[in-house]
């Protein structure tokens, strides 16, 4: 049983490791992808809920570029038909974003699901180690009472 449970732990460091690595490239890639993004003046189109959730809602909006009136869906519920508001748009995209925390947040919202399975994993062994200590109290305290 020692053995698994070092393995174990050696596997949910490596993991660990190895998915905090993919975390940290991920979002540095997303900064330094933010800083292009290009800033148009857009108009609202219309406001959609999104399929399958009640209080999801995003904005098609439509803004010109080199001549060429391109349709953006930008995340939640901007105005009403007309508004005029700045978005940030990637070229050749169909998203648009409010801000630059905003792209951030969407392109790195997946990651956290990445510890998961180390949580899975990890928990469980660290119940079953402490049980194990639990019950291998020292002889000399198990017959006393506290006073």
């Amino acid at each position: 049983m020692k053995a698994l449970t070092w393995i174990s732990v050696v596997v949910c460091i490596i993991y660990g490791a190895i998915v905090f690595a993919i975390y940290e490239k991920t979002r540095t890639d997303a900064l330094e992808q933010s800083r292009n993004l290009q800033q148009v003046e857009a108009t609202v189109q219309r406001t959609e809920r999104c399929r399958g959730k009640s209080l999801c809602y995003f904005t098609i909006a439509e803004y010109q570029i080199d001549g060429k009136v391109v349709k953006a869906r930008v995340a939640g519920e901007i105005g009403k038909n007309g508004t005029t508001f700045t978005l940030l748009v990637i070229p050749g995209s169909d998203k648009g974003f409010l801000s630059h925390a905003a792209y951030i947040e969407q392109v790195t919202a997946f990651l956290p699901f990445l510890f998961f399975p180390l949580a899975v994993f990890f928990f469980p062994l660290i119940l079953s180690v402490v049980k194990k200590y639990e019950k291998h109290e020292h002889p000399a305290t198990q017959g006393k009472r506290p006073a």
